[in-house]
């Protein structure tokens, strides 16, 4: 797919299918994780309610290529990161999901659980096992993938 000309999928569902196409198509990125991102973080003795703002890395040995429109994460890579142990978390919308590191769910279910006997959220958060999770989130549209990738996907979330 890298050497030939493509237009993502999700520009005709917005009538965006001829508005502003790129020459060349629309590409795959792999550089989407390179940014700085703002992160809380906690002291030995209890909570620091800290922002700061750090350098982003991926957290993973590789980064999954993205839409150039749509910022959806290429099938292959989606299928490798489950493979790998990431997690997916469906949407309200059918054909939208994301992906998050392995222990993420379970780090965030402690910290809802918290918030339910009344905890702070910021704390709660703040207080939870860290899981570096990525942002931008590592999205996934199905219109990206084919039948065949759609079926494998539908497996990996289901195992």
């Amino acid at each position: 797919m890298a050497d030939e000309e493509w237009y993502c999928p999700r520009r005709a569902p917005y009538g965006m299918d001829q508005w502003r196409k790129p020459e060349g198509g629309d590409q795959w990125s792999e550089n989407r994780w390179t940014g700085l991102r703002v992160t809380y973080s906690r002291s030995e003795g209890g909570v620091t309610l800290e922002q700061r703002v750090e350098p982003q890395r991926f957290p993973a040995s590789w980064q999954p290529r993205v839409c150039s429109f749509c910022g959806g994460a290429h099938p292959e890579d989606v299928l490798r990161l489950i493979a790998e142990g990431w997690e997916v978390e469906p949407s309200l919308k059918g054909y939208k999901g994301y992906l998050h590191p392995p222990g993420y769910t379970q780090s965030m279910q402690g910290a809802m659980r918290k918030m339910g006997r009344g905890m702070d959220p910021i704390r709660a958060l703040a207080e939870r096992p860290s899981v570096s999770d990525p942002t931008p989130p590592v999205k996934i549209y199905a219109q990206h993938f084919s039948p065949a990738q759609l079926e494998e996907l539908n497996r990996g979330r289901c195992d």
